[in-house]
């Protein structure tokens, strides 16, 4: 089930724009036919999905800018829909 999230950009990078977005679980990301995501709405960072890991039952992620690579369950939040 999706959420539709009204997140302003407070920090002026932009002139102040506005974006909706849509809060999913991680598990539903493929449905949605999308490659990037955010763990909260009004963070910086971007993230792509690796794919699920069987053996630690969770899906892999990795910071798109840094290449940092992340544990995160299925049923973790994360939202979509974002202007990069």
């Amino acid at each position: 089930m999706s959420k539709r999230i009204i997140v302003s950009n407070l920090d002026g990078t932009d002139g102040g724009s506005t974006d909706i977005v849509t809060q999913i679980t991680i598990k539903e990301l493929k449905k949605n036919k999308e490659d990037f995501f955010k763990l909260s709405p009004n963070s910086n960072s971007v993230f792509i999905c690796n794919g699920y890991d069987k053996s630690y039952k969770e899906y892999t992620i990795t910071n798109y800018e840094t290449g940092q690579e992340k544990y995160i369950k299925s049923d973790r939040k994360i939202y979509i829909g974002f202007t990069y």
